[in-house]
């Protein structure tokens, strides 16, 4: 299994896949919008409603909605959230 992709990798081309380009955002504290994220981890978060870089597209759509996907240090999908 060498040179096998870690989720978050195979996220990422995912979503360029579709012409958008994911921030990721390596997390040094508990992220205060995450329930999930800790320290060392990996988060994609889906609009700018943090102190961290976020991914926007005009086609991510809802009202008042955000989403942060957790990743861990290994590049292992953790969780998604849904908020708003």
């Amino acid at each position: 299994m060498e040179n096998e992709k870690t989720d978050l990798q195979r996220f990422v081309e995912l979503y360029k896949s579709f012409g958008i380009e994911c921030k990721v955002n390596q997390v040094d504290v508990p992220h205060q919008y995450s329930h999930m994220a800790t320290k060392d981890q990996y988060i994609v978060l889906t609009d700018g409603r943090s102190d961290h870089e976020a991914t926007s597209d005009g086609r991510f759509n809802g009202y008042g909605m955000f989403s942060d996907i957790v990743f861990d240090a290994n590049g292992k999908f953790k969780s998604q959230g849904f908020w708003e």
